[in-house]
């Protein structure tokens, strides 16, 4: 085992979670792997709760992401570099997810985003001020990419809404979009509503190209 680790603390809006990756050597010519452990931040001292080993030597803190349904938690995370699966916690148990496809998207990094919206609080005299307040997203997001398109971490949507059933869809709903160089899927997606027209929307910060004689916006696309 390798003395070199990595860790963080995660939180919900339940509990706190803390993250240990540490690098497992392989033998020539084989990629390493990495063990990624998971504790209770929440209670002292703290308690291990589970862990499991991830296929690949990178992205082990990146591509596992707690998140909150009422006063349940769950994560997602990838043990297989091809795949995007669902954990339960605290009990770290599988419950569902994608399966491991070689030819799949391979996330680098997983983000469960909230719904922000502005709500009018009114007090004794009338008046009213705007407090901002948050609900849970049923749409997260992934940063990945598929093999012979790695220049460039492209952003695909999850569809968690059944979350508590182990069913999660990904899905390209926003076409090609890449992931700007050196901004985490947290810097650069907020799911807002707007109360008053009932919008829901995504703000994006992504990468676009542009032709530059005409000032156009252009796709780049190797597959097309």
């Amino acid at each position: 085992m390798s003395s070199e680790s990595n860790e963080v603390i995660k939180k919900t809006a339940n509990h706190s979670y803390r993250l240990v990756v540490d690098a497992i050597p392989s033998h020539k010519g084989a990629w390493h792997t990495t063990k990624i452990s998971i504790y209770s931040a929440h209670e002292l001292p703290e308690r291990k709760l589970g862990e499991y080993v991830r296929n690949y030597p990178g992205f082990g803190l990146e591509t596992w992401f707690p998140f909150s349904r009422g006063a349940k938690d769950y994560a997602l995370y990838s043990p297989d570099y091809t795949c995007t699966r669902i954990m339960e916690l605290p009990s770290c148990q599988d419950i569902g997810g994608e399966d491991s496809y070689a030819h799949g998207f391979c996330p680098v990094e997983l983000y469960v985003p909230e719904i922000k919206f502005y709500k009018k609080q009114f007090d004794e005299s009338g008046s009213y001020q705007f407090k901002e307040c948050k609900v849970p997203s049923n749409v997260a997001f992934v940063a990945g990419c598929f093999w012979g398109d790695d220049s460039s971490w492209k952003i695909q949507c999850l569809d968690i809404s059944q979350v508590e059933s182990g069913i999660l869809r990904r899905d390209e709903r926003f076409g090609y979009l890449v992931l700007p160089e050196g901004l985490t899927l947290a810097q650069s997606i907020s799911i807002r509503r707007d109360e008053e027209m009932g919008l829901l929307y995504a703000e994006m910060a992504v990468m676009q190209n542009y032709d530059l004689n005409t000032g156009k916006p252009i796709d780049i696309d190797p597959y097309r």
